[in-house]
């Protein structure tokens, strides 16, 4: 099924067109996926105000995709809130268009930490031959390409298979250790009739607060 029409994709090709989309379905998909999340809590707009400890027009702001005005620390805050991941990220058009293009309530939904879930990422290299040797192939797959072919030459000759462990406690720690964040900014300014177009474009969700 088709995710936008071609007629769409010849106007993305105006790059004036492609940052008023972006800015726009961006800043929809994040209000109503705080909107979803916060319901899926069950909590009113008063509850997360009282959470955040902050009035509840400034929930309102947060689930308004009229603001726009969020920042990082915003967002940790909130991802801390609802104890959930955070992902910032930089992708291709294409991707955003794919990622962003159903902003169903279901689809936005994110379930809390929970310690359970964390089984299937966690390796095992002492549960057989097997296990090791998937392991050790997959270690080689993650390498860079450059020394592929160094890592097979080597095991053919020793007829032997060594997995280290990722140390992603240690790497996590040293790149949190160095962490900064900085306010956002809302910029550049959007042609009135490219508004009417986003407008028509971007999917509306009802509000229910």
């Amino acid at each position: 099924m088709a995710v936008i029409s071609k007629r769409f994709a010849d106007e993305l090709t105006e790059k004036e067109m492609r940052d008023a989309y972006l800015s726009a379905q961006t800043r929809t998909r994040l209000t109503n996926q705080i909107r979803a999340v916060r319901n899926q809590r069950g909590w009113s707009q008063g509850d997360f105000a009282k959470i955040l400890d902050k009035p509840q027009s400034n929930v309102s702001r947060l689930e308004s995709r009229d603001y726009g005005q969020f920042t990082l620390k915003t967002l940790f805050e909130l991802a801390s809130t609802f104890d959930c991941g955070l992902i910032v990220e930089f992708v291709s058009y294409e991707e955003f268009i794919r990622k962003t293009s159903d902003l169903t309530p279901t689809v936005l939904l994110v379930p809390p930490f929970n310690r359970a879930a964390l089984e299937p990422l966690c390796r095992n290299t002492t549960s057989g031959s097997a296990s090791t040797h998937s392991l050790a192939n997959q270690d080689i797959i993650n390498r860079p390409n450059s020394s592929v072919l160094e890592s097979l030459q080597s095991r053919i000759s020793s007829n032997q298979t060594k997995v280290a462990r990722p140390r992603f406690e240690e790497e996590t720690s040293s790149s949190f250790k160095g962490l900064m964040t900085t306010a956002g900014k809302q910029s550049g300014s959007i042609r009135p009739e490219l508004l009417g177009q986003i407008g028509r474009t971007v999917a509306r969700e009802p509000i229910d607060v």
